[in-house]
């Protein structure tokens, strides 16, 4: 019968024979073969499910409820528990052979370790499993882990440390090369990272512990670690070009002074050599790096750079003795500054009070324009004037009070020649002949002869109207032809323009002034003629 089991169950208690000793089931297990009481877990049917309690068939009211007594394994939401005769246990129990541990709530434990027993996902003790240490043997250390084994060849991450283990397991230290990078490995065994100082130089280790060369951008900035893997300072040229790396490693851009000299270093670091324009202007840097001050040499050109600051001179004057272009070039030979031209020698000294070939420069070393020098006439373009015969040189004035230069002479032979056929036609036509010019209006006449020479307008150079060179004066003729042309060729001309021919027979006019320029150009002279009419 059940009932009879039941009773033998409770009376067994809750003792197990171990070995021909009796141990208590909430006591610790011991590595012996264990020997479960045979009718014990014969009759307890332990075998992970729940007994009913048994129900007599002579029962006098079948419809009294006889309440369940738990035996065995029960799961419940949160995890197994396991029950014995209707009480839940705790501690260390063994079933079916096997070693589980009960928290002191009852729940089974799993996965996890009783001080130094372990019981796997299923709640089993696992009798191999030791907690995971490091040994020393003979000095040397190693780590034996959880089952037994000890790693070789391989890295292992121990309490948030990663470590080595060689061929026969045990940890390295120092530098290693693994799988063709370079490790350090600090002598307590565990893998370095970030910047390191090992035998005086500094190292740079990556996130994985490998180790670093060439350049690096490390927290913004860059460095430079040669095949080593020491950290590089001071000068290093990297290929063509060189890079100055400060004694903490970083690389230098922009402006820095070193052992006295200025150099400059683009924004990848790179060395400037040669022109640079920076933000105040232009600087040099020779082959060296060093920025370059006062005159300098560049090839076959001169610059100069200020003393303090480096930066080139454009388009100004060195001492009032040196002129340099907007270029920066030291200026020889002629060249205009301002307004003025100026002229220096080889050497770019500004040469004063002295011919330059057929110009002249002053005092102040500009060059000399409209003005005698001495028994010589320079013109307006600075250049003298050779006269011959009845040449002379003659002043335009401009506007703005500024003043051109013409040569040539007056051919007062063909203007009487006009002025005898002018009056010849006027006679022709019924017309009195006009009086010959007072001396007013010849100079006035004369005037314009060199102003068409100059411009060929009948607005004078100055900007005024023609007919301002003389307060009596109503009409102007003007004519230009070449050298050879004659008095007749001029009157032909004259006759065959509607106005100029009505300008030659007014009526209103009582006297006329003629003038006849010859202006030189090169070797040969150009005719310009006028007529001035007036009351």
């Amino acid at each position: 019968m059940k009932i009879q089991l039941r009773k033998r169950i409770l009376a067994a208690g809750l003792t197990v024979m171990m070995s021909g000793s009796v141990i208590a089931m909430d006591a610790m297990p011991v590595f012996a073969e264990e020997q479960t009481n045979a009718v014990l877990a014969e009759e307890a049917n332990l075998d992970g499910v729940i007994e009913q309690s048994a129900v007599s068939e002579e029962r006098a009211n079948p419809s009294e409820e006889i309440p369940q007594i738990l035996n065995g394994w029960v799961k419940k939401e949160e995890g197994w528990y396991y029950y014995k005769n209707g009480v839940m246990l705790t501690g260390w129990q063994v079933v079916n052979g096997t070693w589980y541990y009960m928290e002191e709530n009852g729940l089974m434990a799993s996965d996890t370790w009783i001080g130094d027993y372990y019981v796997d996902a299923s709640g089993a003790w696992i009798t191999h499993y030791r907690p995971a240490q490091w040994i020393n043997t003979g000095g040397r250390w190693w780590y034996r882990n959880v089952d037994g084994s000890y790693p070789v060849r391989t890295w292992k991450l121990i309490e948030e440390k990663w470590y080595y283990f060689d061929a026969a397991g045990y940890m390295v230290t120092g530098w290693q090369n693994i799988g063709g990078a370079w490790y350090y490995l600090d002598g307590s065994g565990a893998m370095a990272t970030g910047w390191q100082v090992i035998g005086g130089a500094w190292y740079y280790l990556t996130e994985s512990g490998a180790m670093a060369t060439g350049w690096q951008n490390i927290d913004g900035a860059w460095y430079y670690l040669n095949g080593s893997g020491a950290m590089v300072t001071g000068w290093m040229k990297d290929g063509a070009a060189w890079y100055y790396l400060e004694p903490n490693g970083m690389m230098v851009t922009g402006k820095k002074t070193i052992g006295g000299q200025i150099y400059s270093f683009k924004d990848n670091g790179m060395m400037v050599a040669g022109w640079a324009e920076e933000e105040d202007g232009w600087h040099y840097y020779d082959t060296s790096g060093a920025m370059k001050k006062g005159w300098i040499q560049v090839g076959s050109v001169k610059y100069y750079c200020d003393p303090e600051t480096g930066r080139m001179y454009e388009s100004q004057w060195i001492e009032d003795k040196y002129y340099v272009r907007a270029d920066g070039a030291m200026q020889v030979g002629w060249f205009i500054a301002g307004e003025h031209w100026y002229y220096s020698d080889s050497k770019g000294v500004k040469q004063t009070s002295k011919w330059i070939g057929e110009y002249y420069v002053q005092a102040d070393g500009t060059m000399a324009v409209n003005k005698w020098i001495g028994g010589h006439y320079v013109g307006s373009d600075g250049k003298w004037v050779p006269l011959s015969g009845n040449e002379k040189v003659y002043e335009v004035e401009l506007v703005n009070g500024k003043k051109a230069t013409v040569v040539g002479y007056f051919d007062t032979q063909m203007a009487d020649d006009i002025f005898k056929q002018l009056n010849e036609y006027r006679v022709q036509k019924g017309l009195e002949v006009l009086q010959p010019a007072n001396f007013a209006l010849q100079a006035a006449v004369d005037t314009r002869g060199y102003e068409i020479a100059y411009n060929f307008e009948h607005t004078r150079p100055n900007g005024t109207d023609c007919l301002s060179v003389y307060d009596r004066a109503v009409a102007e003729n003007i004519a230009a032809g070449s050298s050879y042309m004659t008095a007749k060729d001029f009157m032909a001309g004259w006759k065959a323009s509607v106005g100029h021919n009505l300008n030659m027979l007014s009526p209103n006019a009582n006297s006329v002034g003629i003038s006849v320029f010859k202006l030189k150009v090169g070797n040969t002279y150009q005719t310009y003629c006028v007529q001035l009419f007036a009351l």
